[in-house]
């Protein structure tokens, strides 16, 4: 998928755009990189309008770019790090590179603006299955994920192998 957020002073969202890319990969039963690549070529400067407009702020109003730096699709993630880069260095305003996976572990707590001094947190996010010990903000330690594929694309496969679609887990949950 490709999305932008904007998030105010005092951490609330003041928009989250998310354009899925399911239509694409439907077809292949699973994401196919160089697809995805494409649409987040195509669709990056749109999606960060979208953000922007749903946030009511312009542009000149934004203070920091914080793209998603890893882990994952490493071409994926290369164009979003490159426009972030041309758009702070543009606006010449810091560049927060943001790990994928601190993002999921924080996402329940962002707009309370209140990160656990001690939590365990569980990852389950397509390509990722990891069990985290929360020590405070930027302290995280793995326990554990697992060892071949995550969750997510055991149910892709599953899915597929059971003519269900893509992706697996919402069409399993559904027949659940």
């Amino acid at each position: 998928d490709t999305s932008a957020a904007v998030i105010s002073p005092d951490s609330q969202v003041l928009s989250n755009i998310i354009s899925s890319q399911t239509h694409i990969h439907t077809r292949f039963g699973g994401v196919v990189p160089e697809l995805a690549c494409r649409f987040h070529v195509e669709y990056i400067d749109e999606i960060v309008q979208q953000a922007l407009d749903a946030a009511g702020v312009t542009i000149e109003e934004i203070k920091y770019v914080a793209p998603t730096v890893g882990p994952g699709l490493s071409p994926a993630l290369l164009i979003g790090i490159t426009f972030a880069k041309g758009l702070a260095a543009s606006r010449e305003i810091p560049l927060l590179p943001i790990h994928h996976l601190e993002g999921h572990l924080l996402s329940p707590v962002v707009q309370e603006n209140n990160v656990p001094d001690h939590a365990v947190g569980l990852v389950i996010s397509g390509g990722h299955t990891e069990l985290y010990e929360i020590k405070g903000l930027f302290e995280y330690e793995k326990l554990g994920s697992t060892q071949d594929d995550a969750v997510g694309e055991a149910y892709d496969k599953v899915g597929k192998m059971l003519d269900l679609g893509y992706p697996g887990g919402p069409l399993i949950e559904k027949q659940a």
